[in-house]
């Protein structure tokens, strides 16, 4: 399913992504995207399977507290994410 966002660039040359992109994406405040430019000149716009630094929290250790619900939620959220980014692709 294709959808396609007009963005306008800003004389610093930022980009504001709008905001219905933003819920279907379930981009928030502070997360790092990266952009893919191709030969072909088409732009993909990622994001980083550590867009965070609070993504970064626990690797390498095992977890032995359960985790908070908030912490639940995010992890169901980067799920629904990664589902999402493999369906598309």
């Amino acid at each position: 399913m294709k959808r396609e966002y007009a963005v306008t660039l800003s004389s610093k040359g930022q980009l504001t992504l709008p905001a219905e992109m933003r819920r279907e994406l379930e981009l928030e405040r502070g997360v790092r995207l990266h952009f893919v430019v191709r030969d072909d000149g088409t732009v993909e716009l990622v994001r980083p399977r550590f867009a965070r630094v609070a993504d970064l929290a626990g690797l390498g250790q095992e977890r032995h507290v359960p985790l908070t619900p908030s912490e639940m939620r995010e992890q169901a959220h980067v799920e629904r994410w990664h589902s999402k980014q493999e369906r598309i692709r």
